[in-house]
This record gives C-alpha cells, structure tokens and sequence, in this order.
C-alpha cells in the first residue's frame, strides 16, 4: 500500500522503517504515516507533485550522515523549497556537505566575499549546515537576494565560480538566487 501509494520502492520504504526503528527503537509506519501527512500539505501549499515530496523527503532523511536527524516536517518544508527552485537533492546535499568543516566553510565564503561582497559567518554556516540544514538553505539564498546582486547580472566566470563554490549544476545557480520563484514560504507549507 505505501509502495504504491508513496510512489517509493520496497527498499526506500524499508530505508525509512530502518530509520524509525534507530529513532525510537520500534518497528512501525509512523514515519510512513507521517512522511505522507507533510508531503501532502507541503504538496497543496506549493502545488509540487506529491510523490516527488515524498521522494526527497525520503532521500533527506534516510541521508544521515550529511543530515543527521532531520525531522519529516523539516525535510518536507526543504524539498518543497527545493522543487520551488528547481535544485535536486544532490546538489543541496553537496553544498551542505561542502559548509560542514569549519576550514572549507571560511575558504568558500571567503571566496564569495572577495567575489560578490556578500558578507557572511564561516562559523554559523557551518552550525547550520550540520544542525539546521533548513535555515542554512535560506540564508545562503537570502545572503544574495539582500545584498541585491541580480544572478541575471553575473558574468559566466562569476556564475561558474558561485556554482562551483556552492556545488551546483551550473543551469541551478539562476533559479536557487531568484527572489520569486520561492512562492510558498516556510510557515505556509505546514500548518
């Protein structure tokens, strides 16, 4: 029933149950149950498919060594931000792979601070990119939208550069630094 109805193999549904079960030490679907109940209000708020909510909450959460804990509501709420942008799940989990140590974290934001005048903490992003991988996702974002540069803007050298700093598919830069393409915040996604 959730195979078909998730839209995930029996392994991905096995993969989750295997995580329960480390989190409470039981066997269950409660982690199914509630995969599905956020996926779908994240699904209605942003009018993403709901099988592809479920899929990235799916790889988010069984992804514990870049994303350790990461709650359902959570991981709903960033794979609805991402679908919104049109950024896979791989590239999030390489740029939040990339701001983990402290040492690659000030090296890539020196970069974007000597390249773009964007100001940021190495320190705090890399806190957020190992404890609140949700708000790290939108201060990098915000970094760049308040500092008013326009990715529209960039020379090509710039848009590689900030892909390669971040992670990204190159054709992700100009749709993860666009203002209004995030239609459906935060608070709107989970009631």
């Amino acid at each position: 029933t959730y195979e078909k109805g998730m839209g995930l193999s029996q392994q991905k549904i096995a993969d989750m149950v295997k995580i329960q079960i480390q989190r409470t030490g039981e066997a269950g679907t409660q982690i199914l149950e509630k995969v599905s109940a956020y996926s779908k209000q994240v699904a209605a708020a942003t009018g993403v498919d709901f099988k592809h909510i479920v899929e990235g909450v799916q790889e988010i959460i069984t992804n514990v060594k870049t994303f350790g804990n990461v709650q359902e509501d959570e991981a709903a709420r960033i794979v609805g931000t991402l679908q919104q942008l049109g950024t896979s799940y791989r590239s999030f989990s390489n740029m939040v792979n990339k701001f983990m140590s402290f040492d690659t974290a000030a090296s890539e934001i020196g970069k974007l601070t000597s390249v773009f005048g964007v100001h940021m903490d190495a320190m705090e992003m890399m806190q957020l990119a190992n404890e609140d991988e949700e708000e790290f996702l939108h201060r990098m974002r915000d970094s760049f939208i308040d500092q008013g540069i326009a990715v529209d803007d960039l020379t090509k050298a710039q848009r590689n550069l900030l892909a390669s700093t971040l992670n990204l598919e190159p054709g992700e830069v100009e749709n993860f630094f666009d203002p209004d393409l995030v239609e459906t915040g935060l608070d709107e996604m989970i009631e």
